[in-house]
């Protein structure tokens, strides 16, 4: 008889997901196997081999089809287990196979000439054969319309030519249809891979990818890592700085972590594909001599332009019956007249709990840190979620002395309903995460490009990627800076993206910016295309008050079914850090900006440390009682 530990995948926080089973076989690591956990049947993979322990082993059965995950996938779910603690069942569960249909057919992959790629200009070619020697992981730091796509597809193209597999990742499933579609021609053996394909195109993916042996290419957003691809040479991030490449749940693992640890596995390299690279990459790829290769040459030269204009929510002489100012409308206005494409931003995010005076526009700041506050509604009260301090709502504005403080939020059904109703006769598209499936971008992706959807409203999904060649009108609604910690990069990050929608010189664009911040810096320098004088504004403010990458951060997520009950675990557990651990930072524990959501009263704080490490300890001696999430991006 054998015996193995096996990672078990399900749903469950526990203090661990690997148990002991048997077998009559002689099964090597990366086996998939069917187990059974208090009577109900999962699957997981043999990690090792063990010692015939001192209590009872149920069996395991061989998952049929018999399939085994790469070594590389065991080493890098092992690395995964140490940097997220109690989280074992969940990482076990991105490696684990999708459920088999009844019917299973695996046809001999076919071998299709793609068709030549385009050639590269100069600067073009320099940047991917520095990439390509590169023996480390690089960001290429590439301007809006510089042509990364057409860079990749080459650097792609080296890889598989030298027998190795490429992952190719994008942030969004609308994108990474978008992206596939653009390239598809000239790699057709590579496939797309997301949750939103049916369960048999999800399951001939994961067998397909665990039969190839070599130049090969997968397309996909973050979970096409969990394919059990061997031999990886190559894994792009594009759009890399963007906030959907991590979980949203626990563990809340970034695609970022992920794609190194399988590279250090697979001796393979990443690049960071972005125009506005997140603070904390650059500056490590800075500390650690990792390549930053920037290139600003313009893939296409145009004499055409994009005229930006910042207006301001108090200007009386833009005021309207709506969300839309009078320039915006106008502008909107002439270009679906002209044949034109129209595309409106809503930033949902910067507008959250907004703040501000109807009269002149100031919105609330911090008397401490200058960042934007926000309101707490169950606590009535506003409060800075980057320094902790609070502050009691205002019965006027601190600028003017206004009586009218408004606390509102705008959204992207309004703002679609607002321009059906001006404009009867155009083809309008909505999208955000509230969108039906039927409706969501990679649906729509030809005719949002080809100009049949006349304006395009959404969030943060439509800012980046798209190249839009009708596009004359780009109306950007609340642009403002965020609160919080990450909140300026991300609306700094966020227009700069949408910015380049309008920029890639296909038309003559009329960009409307409207904000009741007209002079705020995050614009200017977005508006600018100025990312050195941002980054050294932000790094500055991060040194000053200990944020990354100065430090690691941690927050504690506490919930409990009352509010004094909340608050007094959250005062614990400040007491037990502030007193257990030296070198540690901790916050006083403050309710989240929903405090209650159904019967739970949701309260965190705030950890941080020189070293990831500690705050690892940290979070395994609280135990499963508290969601610990490590390396935040934004404070809830």
């Amino acid at each position: 008889m054998f015996y193995y530990e096996v990672a078990t995948a399900g749903n469950t926080r526990g203090t661990t997901s690997i148990f002991t089973y048997e077998s009559s076989l002689d099964l090597v690591n990366g086996t998939i196997v069917k187990v059974s956990i208090r009577g109900k049947t999962c699957l997981g993979f043999i990690v090792k081999n063990a010692s015939k322990p001192s209590f009872k082993t149920n069996a395991l059965d061989i998952y049929i089809p018999a399939s085994v995950l790469p070594l590389e996938i065991v080493s890098t779910f092992n690395d995964l287990r140490e940097l997220y603690p109690f989280s074992e069942s969940q990482l076990a569960g991105l490696f684990t196979p999708p459920p088999a249909p009844k019917k299973i057919s695996q046809p001999e992959p076919e071998s299709i000439a793609g068709q030549p790629i385009p050639e590269l200009n100069a600067d073009q070619a320099k940047v991917v054969s520095l990439l390509f020697s590169s023996s480390s992981n690089s960001i290429l730091f590439g301007d809006t319309g510089t042509g990364k796509t057409r860079m990749y597809m080459h650097l792609i193209q080296k890889f598989i030519n030298s027998g190795k597999n490429v992952v190719l990742l994008a942030p969004e499933i609308g994108l990474a249809t978008y992206l596939f579609e653009e390239i598809r021609a000239y790699f057709p053996d590579s496939i797309l891979y997301h949750s939103g394909l049916t369960p048999k195109q999800r399951y001939d993916a994961w067998v397909k990818s665990a039969n190839t042996k070599s130049g090969f290419l997968i397309v996909g957003p973050r979970s096409a890592l969990s394919l059990p691809l061997k031999d990886i040479g190559l894994i792009i991030l594009d759009e890399a700085h963007d906030t959907s490449y991590r979980q949203d749940s626990a563990p809340y693992l970034h695609a970022k972590i992920l794609s190194a640890v399988l590279a250090k596995h697979h001796g393979a390299k990443c690049v960071y594909g972005t125009a506005t690279p997140n603070v904390v990459d650059y500056f490590g790829a800075s500390q650690l001599n990792n390549p930053i290769v920037e290139i600003k040459t313009r893939a296409v030269q145009s004499e055409n332009k994009a005229s930006i204009k910042v207006v301001d929510y108090a200007d009386e002489t833009e005021r309207s019956a709506g969300s839309l100012l009078k320039s915006s409308l106008q502008s909107i206005s002439d270009a679906v007249k002209s044949g034109g494409q129209a595309l409106v931003l809503v930033n949902r995010r910067g507008t959250a709990r907004y703040v501000a005076c109807e009269n002149c526009g100031n919105e609330e700041r911090c008397s401490v840190c200058d960042h934007l506050v926000v309101y707490h509604h169950d606590t009535y009260e506003l409060r800075c979620h980057f320094c902790s301090a609070r502050y009691p709502v205002p019965s006027k504005c601190s600028a003017c002395g206004s009586f009218e403080i408004l606390m509102r939020s705008y959204g992207t059904k309004a703002i679609t309903e607002e321009l059906a109703r001006l404009f009867p006769d155009v083809t309008i598209k909505r999208f955000d995460t509230d969108t039906t499936k039927k409706d969501h971008l990679q649906q729509h992706t030809e005719s949002v490009k080809d100009g049949s959807v006349q304006i395009v409203v959404g969030t943060q999904m439509i800012a980046k990627g798209l190249d839009l060649p009708k596009l004359r009108s780009l109306v950007v609604l609340s642009a403002s800076s965020g609160n919080g910690y990450g909140g300026e990069e991300r609306d700094f990050q966020l227009l700069y993206q949408v910015l380049g929608r309008a920029t890639r010189g296909h038309q003559n664009t009329k960009v409307i910016i409207q904000t009741a911040t007209p002079d705020s810096r995050v614009i200017e320098d977005a508006a600018n295309r100025d990312y050195s004088t941002f980054y050294a504004r932000e790094l500055g403010e991060r040194k000053a008050f200990f944020y990354p990458p100065y430090c690691h951060m941690m927050i504690v997520h506490i919930s409990r079914k009352t509010a004094k009950g909340a608050k007094s675990a959250g005062l614990a557990v400040q007491k037990k850090i502030s007193s257990g651990y030296s070198g540690i930072s901790v916050s006083s524990a403050m309710p989240n900006i929903t405090e209650r959501i159904g019967t739970q009263y949701n309260w965190h704080l705030l950890v941080k440390s020189p070293k990831r490490s500690r705050l690892v300890n940290i979070a395994k001696d609280l135990g499963t009682g508290y969601l610990c999430e490590l390396d935040p991006i934004d404070t809830p």
